[in-house]
């Protein structure tokens, strides 16, 4: 793979030696990104089965971002970026709660509350951006309009649900889903609860402290002779396994529950997958 930001003579050697020392990896998540790949329907139609087209078509909508997200993380550990190869791990891992959680039962209820708290989210962040732009409103009047419709459905949906007297401020801490609200609402002691509350504590919290800029000491350090510092500036793979290993976890976790849901018919591919899982984890 041609990589076009290298900075240094030598970077396209370290690249490869990278791909080589982390090759287990790689070959493992090709076969799950080619197979991730033949999921999506050839033809783009509606698959026949029991889901209405609105509930089917956010599955696909929220595996397709799954699906990217994984293929991105792989080209970042290609080119040694491991490190910022986990921020897109926790938002694979975000996106893959609310997949759960839409799958898990009642879809078109649970597909209602996270359109609803989104339409909140594109609100707020619309208006703060018309607030920074003259001019904006006017020049996207028609887009506008669509996100403030939206907007209003989602405080008529929850004043319904949860009081008419509710403010937007309210509605938007005590109702509106995130992510962690999402895993939290899965069945109790089911499979998938205790899967997403092992892999928060374990792989969420630290992805977490990576996106928010708290390891910094992992990007520079004071020589011993401290008289010089030591940056991360160069390609490393000091990450890549464990991006690589959770990320192909979660496109897998992601394929079976679309397969399951969707009736798309690769049982018999998802077994063989479930098996390259199994190896994975004993190496």
């Amino acid at each position: 793979m041609k990589i076009y930001d290298m900075l240094e003579p030598d970077e396209e050697k370290i690249l490869e030696n990278i791909q080589k020392n982390n090759r287990v990896f790689f070959d493992v998540a090709i076969k799950f990104l080619k197979l991730g790949y033949e999921l999506f329907p050839s033809d783009d139609k509606l698959l026949k089965n029991n889901l209405n087209p609105n509930i089917q078509t956010s599955f696909w909508g929220l595996y397709a971002q799954i699906f990217m997200l994984y293929r991105s993380i792989m080209v970042l550990c290609k080119c040694g970026l491991d490190l910022e190869s986990i921020i897109l791990l926790r938002s694979m891992f975000e996106t893959l709660i609310y997949f759960y959680y839409i799958a898990e039962k009642n879809h078109e209820e649970r597909l209602n509350i996270y359109l609803h708290s989104r339409a909140l989210s594109e609100y707020v962040s619309v208006c703060e951006y018309a607030g920074m732009n003259q001019g904006f409103k006017s020049q996207y009047k028609l887009e506008f309009k669509s996100v403030e419709e939206k907007y209003n459905a989602a405080l008529k949906y929850f004043r319904n649900k949860h009081g008419q007297n509710l403010s937007p401020k309210e509605i938007k801490y005590k109702y509106a889903l995130k992510a962690k609200k999402a895993r939290e609402s899965l069945e109790k002691s089911s499979e998938e609860k205790i899967f997403f509350d092992k892999h928060y504590k374990t792989m969420y919290r630290y992805a977490s402290a990576i996106c928010h800029a708290e390891r910094i000491p992992q990007h520079v350090r004071l020589a011993l002779d401290t008289e010089r510092i030591l940056i991360r500036k160069r390609s490393t793979d000091g990450h890549i396994g464990f991006s690589l290993s959770y990320a192909t976890v979660y496109i897998f976790c992601a394929m079976s529950k679309l397969n399951e849901i969707l009736k798309i018919g690769k049982d018999k591919e998802i077994d063989e997958m479930q098996k390259e899982i199994d190896k994975f984890a004993e190496k």
